[in-house]
């Protein structure tokens, strides 16, 4: 939708029909994908939590070395994980002066209504008053820092992959027994279904069935997912 360039200028390409401003535009885009980064962060912290426990040392160790590292140690990482919150309070991230696009400190801490993470909040306000010293304003680069998220979110999943990997295996074995020592599990009165393994998951009697290709080799996919991601 746009050309971004290093100096955090961005241009509108002719694609983008919206006749909203670029100022619209742009928050538009930065929200939803701020949104979609937390989202994949999620759905890896749910992922491991669920396959391990919320007690076990690979779900401790996940947390610890890799969640909990990429937010202690990297700022912009930081940033926009409570610029996501902000923007659920329908305030709008992204400063565009012109051509220029940044992040305002001074205007993020000045919104009303809008508590973020106090060491966060501290953390701003230190740049700001740094900025202010040196006659400045404190505006946080917007292509650099979205470059800092997407590769923050890029190794938070690649490193969780090989921790789902170990576990895939081992079911990978434990289902190829079964089907080994009894083929009629694949078996079905419907043929279109042949390769699927069915099982219910019901409590009080509601039916809560779900089913997965055998013939689809996870560990495989995961191998792929790995090497695209380190990739």
């Amino acid at each position: 939708n746009y050309d971004i360039m290093s100096t955090d200028r961005i241009v509108r390409k002719e694609i983008l029909k919206s006749q909203q401003s670029d100022f619209i535009c742009i928050n538009a885009l930065v929200i939803n994908y701020l949104s979609a980064g937390r989202a994949v962060v999620d759905s890896v912290d749910l992922i491991v939590k669920n396959a391990y426990g919320e007690d076990s040392d690979e779900y401790i160790g996940f947390r610890d070395t890799v969640l909990s590292k990429e937010y202690d140690n990297n700022f912009t990482y930081r940033l926009f994980y409570h610029l996501r919150n902000f923007s659920q309070h329908l305030h709008l991230p992204v400063s565009v002066n012109g051509c220029i696009c940044s992040f305002d400190f001074r205007q993020i801490l000045n919104t009303p209504y809008y508590k973020a993470n106090k060491a966060l909040l501290n953390e701003m306000e230190k740049h700001v008053k740094l900025a202010s010293k040196n006659g400045t304003s404190m505006l946080y680069s917007f292509s650099l820092s979205l470059a800092n998220y997407t590769c923050a979110v890029a190794k938070i999943y690649k490193n969780s992959l090989p921790i789902i990997k170990d576990l895939l295996c081992e079911f990978h074995d434990v289902i190829s027994t079964w089907i080994k020592d009894d083929p009629e599990l694949v078996k079905h009165k419907d043929q279109k279904y042949d390769g699927y393994v069915f099982y219910n998951r019901s409590e009080n009697d509601i039916p809560d069935v779900h089913g997965f290709d055998t013939r689809s080799n996870s560990v495989e996919m995961v191998e792929r997912f790995i090497k695209e991601a380190n990739d």
